[in-house]
């Protein structure tokens, strides 16, 4: 079961908490600043290009996401496959944020479980215009807390690339 949630949340996205003291992660849009506990693995599938784990988080990478628009139209696509197939699915309100370089981020909290265990996750995801393109991680852990998205904002930036 704990193989198929994370192919599940393959179709999701997900962040964690970091500092920048060690690599930077340059993905897609995506420009992450890591601290050196966070250690490179295999990414779960599409729609995740890079994944990185530590201290009991998974962080999952899509660089480039879907051509869309707008975040919360973004967030759609994981979102709702999650509500039907993720066991014991369960989402928080969407919180706009800001990071550099985007056009317009937001985050979502999420619970879930795995093998009958309690986790939660956070998907980040951040848009360009007036090229649409969107990109989107996922934070997930046993515990993921606002904090842990905070500290992992910190180092995150979003590079636009026209066509």
């Amino acid at each position: 079961m704990r193989r198929a949630a994370a192919a599940i949340l393959a179709t999701l996205l997900l962040v964690t908490g970091c500092t920048s003291s060690g690599p930077t992660v340059e993905e897609g849009h995506w420009r992450i600043e890591l601290d050196e506990s966070w250690t490179s693995i295999e990414p779960m599938g599409d729609p995740w290009t890079a994944a990185y784990e530590s201290d009991g988080y998974t962080l999952q990478v899509a660089g480039r996401f879907s051509e869309d628009d707008s975040a919360r139209t973004a967030l759609a696509r994981m979102a709702v496959p999650a509500m039907t197939q993720l066991p014991g699915f369960s989402s928080t309100d969407v919180e706009k944020i800001e990071v550099p370089g985007a056009y317009d981020a937001i985050v979502q909290r999420f619970t879930f479980t795995d093998d009958g265990e309690p986790r939660e996750g956070a998907w980040i995801i951040a848009t360009q215009w007036p090229y649409p393109s969107s990109a989107a991680l996922t934070l997930t852990g046993e515990q993921v807390s606002g904090s842990d998205v905070e500290r992992l904002l910190e180092g995150v930036s979003f590079a636009v690339e026209q066509e």
